[in-house]
């Protein structure tokens, strides 16, 4: 990785994924610290985010799941497998080098990473807009046989129906 300067963000991620340690399975959370900011208003987001979030790591069986903001801080998650402080700070590696790959590529639209964590695991990030200029992560911890980004299109739009708050 030291070779590719305009990559050194993969470098980091690497290092990063390298000290995740793993707890024991927890459901879903809702980090409190978002509540009481303001960011998830009302009773009701809780339930659904914790729902979706259960769904991907239970029917889909993904090892892990969080949801951050552009920062990668924590808004809500389902860490069955790693360290949710740990994949936040992964996520936001991994954002800077998507937005890294859109500057270079002059694509401005790039936004899903992927990457092998070991021989049976891979780590997937994906970058969406919530509200004008406000954009969302979301990153998946699963084995490399599931198709993430088949799963993501479905569940997308109702994650960001909850965070924005817009009801059908």
């Amino acid at each position: 990785m030291k070779n590719f300067k305009d990559f050194s963000e993969l470098g980091l991620a690497a290092a990063l994924l390298e000290k995740l340690d793993k707890p024991n399975a927890q459901s879903a959370q809702i980090d409190p610290g978002a509540l009481s900011a303001g960011k998830i208003e009302y009773e009701n987001r809780e339930n659904e985010i914790t729902a979706i979030l259960d769904e991907l790591c239970g029917f889909h069986e993904f090892s892990s799941v969080i949801i951050t903001d552009a920062q990668g801080l924590p808004i809500a998650f389902s860490s069955g497998a790693y360290n949710p402080e740990m994949l936040g700070a992964l996520t936001s590696v991994l954002n800077e080098t998507l937005s890294s790959c859109g500057r270079l590529i002059e694509n401005s639209e790039v936004c899903y990473i992927s990457f092998d964590t070991n021989i049976l695991e891979k780590a997937c990030l994906y970058r969406f807009s919530l509200e004008k200029e406000t954009t969302a992560c979301i990153m998946i911890t699963t084995s490399q046989d599931k198709d993430v980004r088949s799963v993501l299109e479905i569940f997308i739009n109702n994650i960001r129906r909850v965070l924005t708050g817009v009801r059908e």
